[in-house]
């Protein structure tokens, strides 16, 4: 029976998760991750590799956004092991920058060790890495917990690296240090997303 198999069962699991987020359904979520990783664990082949590591990022994010934190570096940190594994860059990208957060949420001291890992990986991988080393910069320096950035044409800019100011359009935004999580309340809900670009599965 297909509806028996485990990865039939991820599947349903993975399509309704978005709308039982939205519902917070966090704790019931946490609990069914955690038995699917379990499941998974037992099968063999790439698939179920594949689903191990996007078991351990959902957890991961599923405890971020639930106010338990300091426990989504686990599951981050399995799933980037699962990447490096596998040589993923595109994984490897995508859990170091959910750690990256996680870290300087948690201002544990570990967010600048995260930062350089994510940038040699950047590096290595031929990707785009002004954004990582301008937050390496601001780390290295004492990333402020709110600063003012322009936004031009839809590029961030430091307020040092506005010069010659010509025609278009400029927006100032303010930015924390960390991103939001989810906010637990039931009479209001406000959503944020993760990361930029959830890893595909």
């Amino acid at each position: 029976d297909p509806a028996d198999n485990p990865l039939v069962q991820m599947d349903h699991w993975y399509g309704e998760l978005p709308n039982r987020m939205q519902c917070l359904e966090y704790e019931e979520l946490i609990a069914e991750a955690n038995q699917f990783i379990e499941k998974v664990k037992t099968l063999r082949g790439a698939t179920a590799r594949l689903n191990e590591c996007y078991l351990y990022g959902r957890l991961g994010e599923l405890l971020f956004h639930s106010g338990r934190v300091d426990e989504a570096v686990d599951p981050f940190q399995a799933a980037l092991e699962i990447c490096i594994e596998r040589n993923d860059v595109e994984g490897q990208v995508a859990y170091l920058s959910n750690l990256l957060e996680v870290h300087c949420y948690l201002d544990d001291g570990r967010a600048v060790a995260t930062a350089e890992q994510l940038l040699n990986v950047k590096w290595s991988g031929g990707l785009p890495k002004e954004a990582v080393e301008k937050r390496l910069s601001l780390l290295h320096k004492g990333e402020p917990l709110c600063r003012t950035i322009c936004v031009r044409e839809g590029r961030e800019l430091e307020l040092e690296e506005v010069e010659n100011i010509g025609e278009g359009r400029y927006q100032f935004q303010f930015r924390r240090n960390r991103i939001s999580r989810r906010v637990i309340v039931r009479i209001r809900i406000l959503v944020i997303p993760f990361c930029g670009i959830p890893h595909r599965r």
